[in-house]
């Protein structure tokens, strides 16, 4: 997993890719409590479980975390268990 962080025209972004696993949830919650102003894309991730799917509710909910974009598999993840995301557009 790697967490890309960048800063465009003022709009703050990590960039996430890879797999969002339970060996993976650490650096990624590290990322997001580095940076809890930015949007999260997830249009990268190729794997989620449920310890990545724990942490991107969680963040959702405690940190504001804002989600821009997701991935075929992300979304397949998210139908699994009936969570709807109210994803921004991308700017």
């Amino acid at each position: 997993m790697s967490f890309e962080y960048t800063l465009d025209a003022g709009l703050n972004r990590l960039i996430a890719s890879g797999t969002l696993t339970i060996y993976d949830v650490g650096q990624a919650r590290s990322a997001l409590l580095d940076h809890p102003e930015a949007t999260l894309d997830l249009a990268g991730i190729d794997t989620l479980d449920g310890s990545g799917l724990q942490l991107l509710l969680v963040a959702i909910r405690d940190l504001g975390t804002r989600i821009v974009a997701t991935s075929e598999s992300t979304n397949d993840v998210l139908r699994l268990v009936g969570v709807t995301l109210q994803q921004e557009a991308a700017e």
